[in-house]
């Protein structure tokens, strides 16, 4: 249920949050792939520069620079297991990453989390073991605490992940991103831009202490607060991993904002 949420954490929403920020990138190289046939709302007009509000060379990150040429974006997906596997180890990789197509997906669902719904065919991450569990019948429906627990293992490999290695690969492989976004059909738009709008959703995401009421007026459970289930699809999946987890990968969203953008969420 909280594919999303996590991987955009081991990648960044971010994140993205989360794909691979992974990749290296030199500012001497130029994108090596010229773009694909976009969709039709890029074929409009050609693309623009965008209008940017966070420069990714502002990112406070120790990226050393690469002699090695991009890979072509649909040739990106050796390279970004590679790297990946470095960042988090082969086990988890094998565990939690599906490695195909990394860089649109992860560009998908990073645009599409601070939004209604996430499209489960993009999400780069395999689904957790088990099932959603409710305790309760009726008007006392809640969410069983066991859930947190099947999101634990995901939510250490998040936690290990070394921010400055993984925010100064992201800001390495950055093209590659920009390109996907823009054959998205944001011929105009800056991918960072949209990376830091949903980190800073999920890091709204209410944190509720208690029982999370729940309903289930067809065949998939659903808040019972409607406030909790007006919320974006990341907040909700935010809630559905448990208080202490969502805490602590707020607490990892926050110190990978802060080195993408050299400031904290108060600080814009």
């Amino acid at each position: 249920m909280n594919r999303s949420t996590g991987w955009l954490v081991l990648v960044i929403g971010a994140a993205a949050l989360g794909a691979v920020l992974f990749i290296h990138y030199s500012r001497q190289h130029r994108l090596a792939e010229q773009a694909e046939t976009p969709p039709a709302a890029a074929q409009q007009q050609a693309p623009a520069e965008p209008q940017v509000r966070h420069p990714i060379e502002n990112a406070q990150a120790e990226a050393a620079s690469s002699d090695q040429p991009l890979p072509t974006l649909t040739g990106s997906d050796a390279a970004a297991k590679d790297t990946l596997q470095g960042l988090i180890g082969a086990k988890a990789f094998s565990d939690f990453i599906e490695g195909q197509d990394l860089v649109r997906h992860l560009v998908a669902t990073v645009d599409a989390m601070s939004r209604d719904k996430v499209a489960r065919g993009f999400i780069p991450l395999r689904p957790l073991p088990g099932h959603f569990a409710v305790s309760g019948q009726g008007d006392q429906m809640v969410m069983d605490a066991s859930n947190s627990r099947r999101y634990a293992p995901l939510v250490m490999v998040a936690q290990s992940v070394d921010s400055a290695k993984l925010v100064g690969a992201y800001v390495h492989l950055y093209p590659l991103f920009q390109q996907a976004y823009r054959q998205m059909g944001y011929p105009q738009d800056y991918f960072n831009d949209r990376l830091v709008e949903t980190i800073d959703d999920l890091l709204d995401a209410p944190e509720i202490q208690g029982p999370v009421k729940l309903v289930r007026p067809k065949v998939l459970y659903q808040f019972a607060d409607p406030d909790l289930e007006s919320r974006s699809a990341g907040q909700k999946m935010m809630v559905r991993m448990g208080l202490q987890n969502e805490l602590q990968i707020k607490a990892k969203l926050r110190e990978i904002r802060s080195r993408i953008t050299g400031r904290g969420p108060s600080q814009q």
